[in-house]
């Protein structure tokens, strides 16, 4: 009798299982510069939370890196997002993303990267489909002469720690 996986197929499923997580499938393409910083962002994550800075009120934020940040380290926590951006190596460069979840598409409405804070940034087309979200984003300083760039392509799942 054979067995229904190879064993080291399965002994893969039962060492994922035993560990109670199973990896969040992300996806993210793109890079993001500013004055003399291009970072390569390959990992992300989208993240709903309630935020305790804003009275509680619900929070989309997106966190792209360029290592793989681990959305279970915000579960239950009092700043979430700080807690995720912690587990990331310190040298790691990291875009955030703060959305604006109350339009049909939502609208970056501030971002974050290496000390540079920009309020209401344009050109994004993102939405929110099926609990993932996806989207494009292309800047460049010919979009009104900005020094800061991007070309991003998001699909991303969104990870709901609002419940907690």
């Amino acid at each position: 009798m054979r067995p229904i996986l190879p064993v080291p197929a399965l002994l893969a499923v039962l060492l994922a299982l035993s560990h109670g997580r199973v990896a969040i499938a992300t996806e993210v393409q793109g890079w993001f510069a500013h004055g003399g910083q291009r970072a390569q962002l390959d990992h992300g994550v989208a993240l709903r939370f309630r935020d305790p800075e804003a009275g509680g009120q619900p929070r989309l934020v997106v966190l792209l890196a360029q290592a793989a940040p681990d959305p279970e380290r915000g579960r239950g926590k009092r700043n979430p997002l700080g807690n995720i951006e912690a587990g990331l190596p310190f040298d790691a460069a990291r875009l955030v993303l703060h959305l604006d979840d109350a339009r049909p598409a939502p609208a970056i409405e501030r971002l974050a990267f290496g000390g540079l804070v920009v309020v209401r940034p344009e050109g994004a087309s993102l939405q929110v489909v099926d609990d993932r979200l996806r989207g494009d984003w292309q800047a460049g300083p010919e979009d009104g002469g900005r020094a800061w760039q991007a070309s991003l392509r998001l699909d991303l799942p969104v990870v709901d720690l609002a419940a907690d």
